[in-house]
This record gives C-alpha cells, sequence and structure tokens, in this order.
C-alpha cells in the first residue's frame, strides 16, 4: 500500500480548458467536437464557445467512418459515396470563417462587408470610407500592377 505522503492528490483529474476557468475537475469531460477536456460547468459545447461545432439540425449527411459532416447535394448517398473513396478527405464540411474589418485593432464582425476602391479590402461600416481606415491611393496601384 502506497504511503499516503507519496499520494498526490494534484495528479488526478484535469484542469478546464476553459480559459476563464481552469478549475481543477476530478470528473473531467472531454468535448466530442474540439477533443479538450473541460469541468462539469463547462462540459457542454455551448457553454464553452466550442469552435468546432457544426450545427447537426441542418441535415447534413454525414459520414459512418470518420463522422464528418458531408457537402449536401441533391443525392446525399452519392456524395457519401464519393467521400469514403477518396479515403474520407474530400467533400467534408468545414466550419464558415468569420470576416474580420481589415482596420488593425478593430475586432468588428463583418455582415455587410465595404470594400474600398482604393485599397480593395474590406471594412466594418465604422471603417468603411477612406478617411476612416487610412487608405493611401499608393496601394491599389501596387496591387493593380501586380495582376
Amino acid at each position: 500500500m502506497a504511503n499516503s505522503d507519496d499520494f498526490d492528490c494534484m495528479a488526478i483529474g484535469k484542469h478546464c480548458a476553459e480559459r476563464t476557468c481552469r478549475k481543477l475537475d476530478f470528473l473531467p469531460f472531454p468535448c466530442e467536437y474540439c477533443k479538450e477536456v473541460f469541468c462539469g460547468d463547462h462540459r457542454v459545447p455551448k457553454q464553452h464557445r466550442c469552435a468546432e461545432v457544426i450545427d447537426k439540425d441542418s441535415r447534413l449527411p454525414q459520414c459512418p467512418l470518420c463522422e464528418k459532416f458531408i457537402v449536401k447535394s441533391e443525392d446525399d448517398n452519392s456524395q457519401v459515396e464519393q467521400h469514403i473513396r477518396s479515403g474520407c478527405k474530400d467533400l467534408v464540411v468545414t466550419k464558415r470563417t468569420k470576416h474580420r474589418c481589415s482596420t488593425s485593432g478593430c475586432k468588428q464582425t463583418i455582415l455587410i462587408p465595404f470594400q474600398c476602391d482604393n485599397c480593395l479590402s474590406s471594412f466594418c461600416v465604422r471603417h468603411r470610407h477612406p478617411s476612416d481606415h487610412k487608405c493611401h491611393r499608393e496601394t491599389r496601384r501596387t496591387i493593380l500592377a501586380a495582376r
């Protein structure tokens, strides 16, 4: 039997992967999407704002081998079959990327992008005018010359 002085209680359990929590949990829960480990308070993907979740209610076909979601088409069975033939690499649905304002320091997500005619970058409503994002006309000339 091990001596109680030799037993390290901190070796049991894991810390919650939620960066605002980091609580030591002796019965951690692994997330089925991101594979991180969470405490009881953050075990549900919505509670830890899981970036890997794809909405299962969207009725996307799912591969029976790799369990990834497949791009929807007229014939879902042929899509899944083509996905399996590719070694479970093709036709996989990826999470949409959020478009952000091109102004440095602005963290605004762009719902309706405004493209500047001078620099050809996308901006939020606040930085849509050339004077608001300190636009330089030379940038456009450089881009057009590179084409």
